[in-house]
């Protein structure tokens, strides 16, 4: 099991739908984020807004975006948004 987690903090508030480019993340080294595991089968992506656990419907991680649907609510500038994804690798012995 490997696990990516990338972070953002907005410069301004975040309204209704917003997509945020992968190269606006930093990872856990600092750099920049370059891409983000692909929804597959065995990966799956967590989304943390100012430390809470969003529900997946609320978001879409695609290979070079976080997609947001936030509605009527507001992410205030400077909050932290964390991608947590995670993917397994499955090895089959006999």
């Amino acid at each position: 099991m490997l696990t990516f987690r990338y972070f953002y903090f907005p410069e301004t508030d975040l309204q209704s739908t917003v997509v945020i480019p992968v190269d606006q993340f930093q990872n856990d080294d600092g750099d920049l984020a370059v891409q983000f595991l692909e929804p597959q089968p065995n990966h799956s992506s967590n989304l943390y807004i100012n430390g809470i656990l969003q529900e997946g419907r609320l978001y879409e991680v695609t290979a070079d975006s976080l997609i947001l649907e936030l509605g009527d609510d507001t992410v205030s500038a400077g909050t932290p948004i964390i991608i947590e994804q995670v993917r397994i690798n499955l090895r089959i012995t006999e």
